[in-house]
């Protein structure tokens, strides 16, 4: 919920905004990581779970999400370091369906998604174990297309945040990092810039929404959709000092890149559903990410957590 400027909610924002940057300028930045097991392009049975703030909708009045043309994720197109991932937990049963998200590349071997895509709280799924990746996916169909030009890479290490693996409901903090095990050919990543405290522009989010399903296969989350609006936004207004837009979501977005649509930089990672809709802070004022790019580079001393192994950032 926002509230008007000047108030003591408000006044709040901004003291824990400072507190976070202080944090963050002061101290090692702990990374927990761990390795993720091996698994195949087979496309598994999948569904959605929507992540939403309370009382509230993830499709805000009319919808007005545009399905993206495939030459913008056929290679050379401003999408392609889009990923469509399927999900597989610790605690789901054998034969359970797999949870879509989605995730952008920030390095051809390294992509940036939702941090409950690396643990689940919601649904007591707890720490990932599988990830199947994939760039120019539309669909199950695609897969076979030497046309469509899908590529499959599959998730080797994942990290997230000390803040989200160790406290239930510390959105803020929700975001996560995974390396694959090999780089995607001929990419061009994103490029990211801290979240601004607050500002005025047109910004957009890119993924693959569970709701959305194709025609003929009834498969959630099938093909890839785009949506950009004006915003104004003030990390302080927000109760979770996250950024806050009314761009229509669902599950299977999480994770998606919000990019200013003048540049297609990113600015944030789309992780909640609502009224607003809400994505976890870039930069000094959330998740420092060239820490976390760095942990996986690292070769220095592990840290044991209870049941992971960290490295601490730099």
């Amino acid at each position: 919920m926002s509230a008007p400027h000047g108030t003591i909610a408000e006044k709040v924002g901004i003291v824990g905004l400072r507190n976070t940057a202080t944090k963050n300028k002061l101290t090692d930045t702990i990374v927990p990581l761990w390795e993720l097991d091996a698994t195949n392009d087979n496309i598994p049975a999948a569904e959605s779970f929507n992540s939403v703030n309370p009382n509230a909708e993830s499709v805000i009045g009319g919808d007005e999400r545009v399905r993206v043309p495939k030459e913008h994720f056929a290679p050379g197109g401003k999408y392609r370091s889009i990923v469509k991932i399927f999900l597989r937990y610790e605690n789901q049963k054998p034969g359970a369906r797999w949870p879509i998200a989605t995730g952008w590349l920030i390095r051809p071997d390294l992509l940036v998604t939702a941090g409950h895509c690396a643990f689940d709280w919601g649904h007591n799924m707890g720490r990932l174990i599988q990830a199947k990746c994939y760039i120019g996916y539309d669909g199950q169909n695609s897969i076979n297309d030497r046309n469509a030009q899908v590529e499959f890479r599959q998730g080797k290490r994942i990290a997230t945040t000390l803040e989200w693996l160790t406290a239930k409901g510390n959105r803020a903090f929700d975001a996560a990092f995974m390396l694959l095990d090999s780089p995607f050919p001929n990419v061009t990543p994103f490029k990211f810039a801290d979240t601004p405290l607050s500002g005025s522009m047109s910004l957009g989010v890119v993924g693959y929404p569970g709701d959305l399903k194709d025609p003929a296969s009834q498969e959630p989350g099938a093909h890839m959709y785009e949506m950009f609006l004006p915003t104004n936004f003030n990390l302080a207004d927000s109760q979770w000092r996250m950024l806050e837009y009314e761009m229509d979501t669902f599950g299977g977005n999480s994770g998606s890149p919000v990019l200013r649509e003048n540049d297609l930089v990113s600015i944030g990672v789309h992780v909640y559903g609502g009224t607003p809709n809400s994505a976890s802070v870039i930069g000094l004022y959330g998740n420092p990410f060239l820490d976390y790019v760095a942990a996986f580079d690292l070769h220095g001393q592990k840290i044991r957590l209870p049941g992971h192994t960290s490295t601490p950032g730099v």
